[in-house]
């Protein structure tokens, strides 16, 4: 049975920060694959560039790693992309696999208000990585915190299955991309300490620049 991990978000631009998550968690739990699944039109999120560009980074970013896997899935939904759905097709396209599932601990602490989040608690192993800004000395206060918070422990469903990532928070996000190319910092002449090539791959860069994105 193949360990698998879905790795789901918007990817709107795949960074760094998202690549040493994914690299950390293969490496930890002894997992086969990581599934890159971006989401074509997640709940609560505006203003993303199509998904077609989307998925066109995530498969440059990752085209060297063979551990991962990038999944284009969500390509035919029409409506909101919702992760009980998502992770029904997964099931059919992978079956007989052991599922984790990567997902930052804030996204984690809001567990509970996912639809089907219940079935999804129960059929995945959630590998959490943990928010920037927070102190590496946390001892018990970490999972057992995330699993309460979640609050999807009733007495008749299992127990919430969590492990932490053991990783230093990452202080980077795509909001904080998408603002330095609006800033100029895109430029294969810009400066060392405006440049972003210590932000995202270089094929990333490079396919944003030439398609004018952010």
């Amino acid at each position: 049975m193949e360990k698998l991990a879905i790795f789901g978000g918007t990817f709107n631009p795949i960074h760094w920060g998202h690549l040493l998550i994914a690299e950390a968690a293969f490496e930890q739990f002894a997992l086969d694959s990581v599934l890159w699944v971006p989401s074509r039109l997640p709940p609560h999120k505006l203003h993303l560039v199509k998904f077609e560009h989307r998925l066109e980074m995530v498969r440059l970013a990752i085209a060297d790693r063979p551990h991962f896997t990038v999944s284009n899935i969500e390509a035919k939904r029409s409506g909101i992309s919702w992760a009980i759905d998502t992770f029904h097709d997964l099931q059919v396209v992978y079956p007989n696999s052991q599922w984790f599932w990567i997902i930052g601990a804030d996204a984690f602490e809001n567990l509970a208000k996912w639809r089907g989040s219940q079935e999804l608690s129960n059929q995945c192993v959630w590998l959490v990585a943990p928010r920037s800004g927070e102190s590496e000395e946390r001892g018990e206060r970490s999972e057992e915190k995330l699993t309460q918070n979640s609050k999807l422990k009733t007495q008749n469903a299992q127990k919430v299955r969590s492990q932490w990532i053991q990783m230093s928070p990452i202080a980077l996000s795509s909001s904080q991309i998408r603002q330095y190319c609006r800033e100029g910092r895109l430029s294969q002449g810009a400066t060392p300490q405006k440049s972003l090539d210590n932000l995202i791959p270089k094929p990333v860069r490079a396919y944003i620049e030439s398609h004018n994105l952010y």
